[in-house]
């Protein structure tokens, strides 16, 4: 005689309620007072991986509201395993950091690689903050606006030396009204004339950029 769920059984009746499979009462898992053996209970009741629908039998992975065997939660891309606190996500798909930056981000145009956190827009293009910087003197143009030429920035300094033109009496650049872009939008600086060639020069400020942040 068979004891379990609190009833006896012959040793040949007591089988899993789906298969019939004769089960040993040491060995049986039950739903709702009904016997079954593992597997069936597993494909009955378990809750299903996301990545391969097939049961999950012990403590599931939960991430992306979807419940998923550790083992088949990872990079959709690499294959790397992923920890349910350190993923991102993408048209449902989980990512490593490395190949959600590499494929989605924007690429700054100074250096290549993806921006993570702040996007500088100008010239049609994006750029990390501290990547565009005048191809000449390469000082950062961010804050201070920026003068294009050919597609390329300039800070106002090295546009006039390299650009404007030039005075026949003293050679300095003749700096007059110009258009000086912002990373914002095209806006007219007056730059007032100097004494000499080389000193600073007083102007009216422009309105520094506001940095867009990237949505991961």
């Amino acid at each position: 005689m068979v004891k379990a769920l609190g009833k006896n059984w012959h040793p040949q009746c007591f089988q899993c309620h789906k298969c019939h499979k004769v089960l040993s009462p040491d060995d049986f898992m039950e739903k709702s007072g009904k016997p079954y053996c593992k597997e069936d209970y597993h494909k009955l009741f378990s809750p299903k991986c996301s990545e391969c629908n097939l049961p999950i039998e012990g403590t599931p992975l939960v991430a992306m509201g979807r419940q998923w065997h550790p083992n088949c939660f990872k990079c959709f891309q690499c294959g790397v395993p992923l920890s349910p606190n350190n993923f991102k996500e993408h048209d449902g798909k989980p990512y490593c950091n490395k190949h959600f930056q590499e494929m989605f981000l924007p690429k700054c145009y100074g250096c290549k690689l993806p921006i993570a956190d702040k996007v500088l827009k100008a010239l049609g293009k994006t750029w990390h903050p501290e990547c565009f910087a005048c191809v000449q003197c390469h000082k950062p143009l961010g804050t201070d606006g920026y003068r294009e030429k050919d597609g390329l920035p300039y800070c106002d300094f090295d546009y006039h030396a390299l650009f404007s033109p030039k005075c026949a009496a003293c050679h300095a650049p003749i700096r007059e009204v110009y258009s000086l872009h912002s990373t914002l939008s095209i806006q007219l600086l007056i730059i007032e004339m100097s004494d000499s060639y080389g000193q600073d020069m007083a102007s009216r400020a422009l309105p520094v950029p506001t940095l867009q942040q990237t949505v991961e």
